[in-house]
């Protein structure tokens, strides 16, 4: 499983709503150690917001672990350079992008993955 992720890779993980009241949830972090078929992960938690239309970024850091091949989250590679701790996830035209401050864009599809 190295060949696939690795130690430093970031990522984005989106969990697949299977149901319409279901939580939109995204979590964005550096890849710290991989033991197949885990992989273990620092980084932020975003949670929408249906009062306001936007998506919540818990301020703290948050250690996950993924399966790779977990038909329940969408796992998608983002560049190396982007800057974990300015990532932020803007609705615009109906559409849900995750950006960083230094120029990183990615539309993120309706269950979580890249769009």
């Amino acid at each position: 499983m190295s060949d696939i992720i690795s130690p430093g890779d970031m990522v984005h993980v989106g969990s697949r709503r299977l149901f319409a009241g279901d939580v939109h949830a995204h979590f964005a972090g550096e890849v710290t150690n991989v033991e197949p078929p885990l992989f273990r992960t620092v980084g932020f938690l975003f949670v929408y917001e249906p009062t306001s239309n936007t998506y919540f970024k818990y301020p703290e850091l948050r250690t996950r672990l993924f399966t790779v091949g977990d038909p329940a989250r969408d796992i998608t590679l983002l560049p190396r350079k982007v800057e974990m701790k300015s990532l932020q996830f803007e609705i615009a035209e109906g559409r849900l992008l995750l950006m960083d401050a230094k120029g990183f864009s990615m539309e993120v599809g309706e269950f979580g993955g890249a769009g």
